[in-house]
């Protein structure tokens, strides 16, 4: 990825693993993007090893919904989420990085409003919203104390900056200056928290890369105008998912817990001695 040149506009990068009942309906919602006229797009499907025909059946429905715009399949062996989302963004033409997993429906004004909020907001680096659950038959009553652990609601945020340990947006949906998270690559920045596989329920890569752009002196931006929807399997919203996704969480946690006085310091940095601090990024 060294020196890897971005041309404007916005990749969108979506990580499967047999994905071939769910990417239908994602694809027609990236299809179904308004007001994009000018607007580079380009999607990458990673295709992290799947054996349902995942990748055949995105083609097929990419050109039933009239080929909008380029879509790439990409073939990811190593099994993790982590590794095939990395892998999109170093095969990503665009400056702007969209990472919408399988079972995200954005809303038809994502992609024109993460080009516009970019465009307008120099300093900031990563972008959230709101995910709205859409389960597949009802959701349980124990699920709106743990919505948050489903990367759904809005964390009662305002509109604007979030910062310090708290400035991180949740992975779906999540867009970011991708030229910028080169050049944190390039500067050695590694994950701690290595993303999900199909054995092992740990994650955190989302908020540690909203770590680095914080760290590398960067904003990280809450909209409640960027929406979209989490559609969620039955399997997902049992008793032994929540327990068994509720202490992948707390280890991911604890994963991170080395960059709270990093970023610390970064505030009392900013705050005595620069207006602008920044790692050697721009």
């Amino acid at each position: 990825m060294m020196n890897k040149e971005r041309s404007d506009g916005v990749s969108i990068v979506i990580a499967s693993y047999n994905s071939a009942k769910r990417i239908g309906e994602c694809l027609s919602h990236l299809a179904n993007q308004k007001d994009v006229d000018g607007i580079p797009i380009e999607i990458l499907l990673i295709d992290n090893n799947s054996h349902d025909r995942t990748s055949e059946i995105a083609r097929v429905a990419w050109k039933d919904l009239g080929d909008p715009f380029p879509l790439r399949v990409i073939s990811h062996e190593k099994p993790g989420v982590t590794g095939a989302r990395l892998r999109g963004f170093e095969e990503s033409r665009h400056r702007y990085a969209i990472i919408c997993d399988d079972d995200n429906w954005l809303a038809p004004d994502y992609v024109r409003k993460v080009s516009d909020l970019f465009e307008r907001l120099p300093e900031v680096g990563v972008l959230g919203g709101v995910a709205h659950p859409e389960p597949q038959t009802y959701l349980p009553t124990w699920f709106d104390d743990n919505k948050s652990l489903f990367a759904c609601g809005h964390r009662e945020l305002d509109t604007g900056l979030i910062t310090g340990i708290d400035g991180w947006v949740w992975g779906a949906g999540m867009a970011f200056r991708l030229d910028v998270f080169d050049r944190l690559l390039e500067a050695g920045f590694t994950n701690a928290a290595l993303g999900r596989t199909s054995s092992s329920m740990l994650c955190g890569e989302d908020v540690e890369w909203c770590h680095w752009f914080t760290i590398a002196g960067f904003g990280i931006w809450f909209d409640h105008s960027l929406q979209l929807t989490h559609s969620i399997e039955d399997r997902k919203l049992t008793d032994e998912y929540l327990m068994t996704l509720t202490e992948g969480i707390k280890v991911s946690n604890r994963l991170l817990d080395d960059y709270y006085p990093i970023i610390r310091g970064t505030e009392l940095r900013e705050k005595s001695t620069y207006s602008h601090p920044v790692l050697v990024l721009r």
